[in-house]
């Protein structure tokens, strides 16, 4: 059974004198910002060697194209430019999932 939920996921290669930027500002993007329709979820992960990775979880692929014509700029990529971090980005279907 497929599900119609969709995940990004964005990587963070940030350096070890900013890291300390990286939490502040995420809650700061995700308390003060407009949050779009459709986001379900989103989560602040960090990983080895100056990694981290924001992965959003959207109802279906509408509410990711819905905030891109918003004209907004994505949270995830103002967060890359505020901790001067280089960053890439994959969209994933969610094909199964478990609930605990």
């Amino acid at each position: 059974m497929t599900h119609s939920e969709v995940l990004t996921t964005v990587t963070l290669v940030v350096s070890p004198d900013r890291e300390g930027q990286v939490r502040p500002a995420y809650r700061q993007l995700v308390t003060d910002g407009p949050r779009p329709d459709g986001l379900l979820r989103s989560e602040l992960l960090h990983g080895q060697g100056g990694r981290w990775f924001i992965h959003t979880l959207w109802r279906d692929r509408s509410g990711i194209l819905a905030a891109r014509e918003s004209g907004a700029p994505p949270a995830a990529l103002l967060l890359a430019e505020q901790v001067g971090a280089e960053h890439s980005h994959e969209v994933l279907t969610v094909e199964d999932a478990l609930d605990g």
